[in-house]
């Protein structure tokens, strides 16, 4: 499954420290892992994930309006599927054919799905956004983003990732890459946001 989904959230945050030098350190509060299936018919032939997550010891709870998954793990982990909202569609969940199962559609997480970067983990290959795009990402949300305590975590893992970003060429240029493809209107939302919170980000070109 991993060739398949992108991890976001602040365990992305954790992952890019096989990105990072030893100084950076992931902030970690949660122990909710999100998981991006922006590919949702891939693979071809379709996987039982739930009955691999059962064996594995997670308790598979579904919305009961939504059929939503979750997956738990005692007080371990809770695994949560998320997809992109295309085109005007406006479902709230949406099937994932390849593993059976249902995931919250956002179009939030759209620009996190166009900039996958493959990291080496522990001699696995793991799917996460480009730290750049991540980072942009949770600016553009902020006006909309709740709860409070949310933002301020969001604001937290901008601060602490760009000065990292600013220092690796790649990302560098990824950065400036996403944003000379945002719309007039999220340039507007990146500036007035930056202005707004004091964050120190690269100069707009």
């Amino acid at each position: 499954m991993l060739p398949h989904v992108l991890i976001i959230g602040s365990w992305a945050e954790y992952l890019y420290t096989f990105h990072f030098d030893a100084s950076y350190v992931p902030i970690i509060r949660t122990r909710d892992v999100d998981l991006l299936y922006p590919w949702i018919r891939r693979p071809a032939k379709p996987i039982d994930l739930e009955r691999m997550m059962r064996d594995a010891g997670f308790v598979v709870v579904r919305d009961s309006h939504t059929q939503a998954v979750k997956l738990l793990k005692e007080d371990l982990l809770e695994i949560e599927f998320l997809t992109r909202q295309i085109g005007a569609g406006r479902d709230p969940v949406i099937d994932i054919p390849a593993i059976g199962m249902r995931g919250q559609a956002l179009r939030d997480v759209n620009l996190l799905a166009e900039h996958p970067m493959v990291l080496e983990a522990k001699e696995h290959q793991i799917l996460v956004p480009e730290p750049a795009v991540y980072v942009l990402q949770k600016i553009l949300i902020h006006p909309h983003r709740v709860p409070a305590w949310k933002k301020e975590k969001d604001l937290e893992s901008v601060r602490g990732l760009m000065p990292f970003i600013r220092n690796i060429p790649h990302d560098l240029s990824c950065w400036h890459e996403a944003v000379s493809g945002l719309s007039d209107k999220e340039r507007s939302v990146l500036q007035r946001v930056a202005v707004e919170q004091f964050l120190d980000i690269p100069v707009l070109e």
